[in-house]
């Protein structure tokens, strides 16, 4: 046998080793993977926990506080480095709005929650809630000066209308002046307005609208 084919053949058994060597310390990350996936979705698979070794089999826990709301699809309670990504259920509860969850670190809530691969921790997801608001405000003076009305306290904004113009007034006020609109109150001497106050996190829920006129009797609204 020749010195280069024996150097060929040394190559070739290096080479089918390292091979091995990938495979048997990749093969642990493969199993895992297919695992976590049929954990999470349901799909079948043929691994089996036995498979993997030991430091891969550890899962964190996910725990949740729905703050008396229900889930109508649990969510997992337990997930590792390979679960693929998943989107956490909200749950609802009556007369209230779910505005998203919570946990250490994240005051903010996050409505639509993706779990990404990748992830890793014990965690505690807590629900947050609008409060839906059903009390209708109320008109308490109107005149060419000015618009007064009052709402219950726990509003976070109001919309008044005026002749179908929209006035969305972000900070709680109990009044506007009407000079501030004038365009909103020409070329008619009777106008239809109207009040709704609303939650600032979904502007999903809004009380009923209060309506009443202003009849300035063909007077110019004033100053």
């Amino acid at each position: 046998m020749g010195k280069y084919e024996i150097i060929g053949k040394f190559v070739f058994v290096l080479l089918m080793f390292g091979i091995l060597i990938s495979g048997i310390y990749t093969a642990p990350f493969v199993i895992e993977y297919i695992m976590a996936k049929s954990e999470v979705t349901g799909e079948p698979t043929n691994a089996t926990y036995t498979e993997i070794p030991e430091e891969f089999k550890d899962y964190y826990t996910i725990t949740y506080n729905l703050n008396g709301g229900t889930l109508e699809k649990e969510n997992p309670t337990k997930y590792n480095l390979f679960t693929v990504d998943f989107t956490l259920n909200n749950p609802t509860i009556d007369d209230m709005e779910f505005v998203g969850w919570t946990w250490e670190g994240q005051s903010e809530p996050v409505k639509n929650l993706v779990i990404k691969q990748g992830s890793s921790g014990d965690v505690e997801f807590t629900a947050n809630y609008a409060k839906v608001l059903l009390l209708t405000p109320t008109f308490a003076e109107v005149t060419e000066y000015q618009i007064n009305w009052t709402y219950p306290e726990e509003v976070d904004g109001c919309e008044l209308v005026i002749n179908d113009h929209v006035i969305e007034l972000q900070h709680p006020t109990t009044f506007v002046r009407c000079s501030d609109y004038l365009e909103y109150f020409m070329d008619v001497d009777v106008h239809t307005v109207k009040l709704r106050t609303f939650v600032d996190y979904s502007r999903r829920y809004y009380s009923d609208y209060a309506v009443t006129t202003l009849d300035n009797g063909g007077k110019p609204i004033k100053p």
